[in-house]
């Protein structure tokens, strides 16, 4: 399913068109066009009294309009956190070799007490695999 959400923008990529120049001129446009209709709304209902509900306060419109535009800054930065993960599965992906080299060689130095500054910041794997062999996994009882 997600890369189905992204598949567009995939091909996009595929294209050579860069999806966040499109993205930011669509996003622009709502936040106009947001702006646009609660303008419009607010002068039919309270100036022109021709629509909308004339007894609710226009504190209420304001309100909603403040949850309009809380939902479109969510949506943007929800967006591009997902860009950004699918941007670090396409890189394990394309160097998941490489990784699990690096990855032998740390743990292989942090078994063997090597003198190297980084190895005093690894997790201690020894302890780690102890305590995964204790681990009883409550699906399995």
């Amino acid at each position: 399913m997600y890369y189905f959400v992204f598949y567009i923008e995939k091909q996009f990529q595929n294209l050579g068109i860069d999806w966040n120049k499109i993205y930011q001129v669509i996003y622009e446009y709502a936040i106009i066009i947001l702006a646009i209709v609660f303008i419009k709304k607010m002068l039919q209902t309270y100036f022109l009294w021709k629509s909308g509900e004339d007894d609710v306060s226009p504190v209420h419109v304001v309100l909603g309009l403040f949850e309009a535009i809380i939902i479109m800054i969510g949506f943007g930065y929800m967006y591009s956190f997902f860009i950004d993960v699918e941007k670090e599965l396409e890189f394990i992906e394309k160097n998941e070799e490489m990784i699990k080299k690096y990855a032998s060689i740390i743990h292989n130095q942090k078994i063997n007490n090597y003198d190297v500054s980084y190895i005093k910041n690894v997790v201690d794997f020894k302890l780690l695999e102890e305590k995964c062999k204790e681990y009883k996994n409550p699906e399995n009882n």
